[in-house]
């Protein structure tokens, strides 16, 4: 656990729900700063920047299996999404077709998920449970 109180998370969480955030925080060594940006013409996300950076490389490199500055942290403080190979009505589609059975031989990963990490939260209160179970967090500044 982190040693943020009760309390400083709330205040963190109502931050977080402002339109104007800067929320440092400090783990492992690097700094964490968070920011409101928008990503679409109506779409706002909090991004997380690590040492006020933000490279693509950093995800590359995860998915290549090679080592880089944030190699370390980059799992604990990035938002993981997984999206299925495959559509549900692409499923259906092939397991009614050819059974259930012989689907599960033609296509073998019919049922897989695809996983991927963003440093976009779509809420405060969605960095906040992820970032409460880390080890050594601590707030720098709200």
């Amino acid at each position: 656990m982190s040693n943020i109180t009760k309390q400083q998370w709330k205040e963190i969480e109502q931050a977080l729900s402002e339109m104007h955030v800067n929320v440092r925080f400090e783990y492992k060594g690097f700094e964490l700063t968070v920011q409101r940006i928008r990503i679409k013409e109506s779409k706002l996300a909090l991004r997380v920047y690590i040492n006020d950076e933000f490279k693509g490389s950093w995800f590359t490199d995860a998915i290549d299996g090679k080592e880089n500055e944030v190699s370390s942290i980059f799992k604990d403080v990035f938002k993981l999404c997984q999206k299925s190979i495959y559509t549900a009505a692409e499923i259906k589609k092939v397991e009614k077709a050819l059974g259930k059975r012989q689907s599960k031989q033609l296509y073998p990963n019919l049922h897989e998920k695809h996983s991927y990490w963003i440093p976009d939260f779509s809420k405060g209160s969605v960095l906040c449970s992820q970032y409460k179970k880390l080890e050594g967090l601590t707030l720098i500044s709200i």
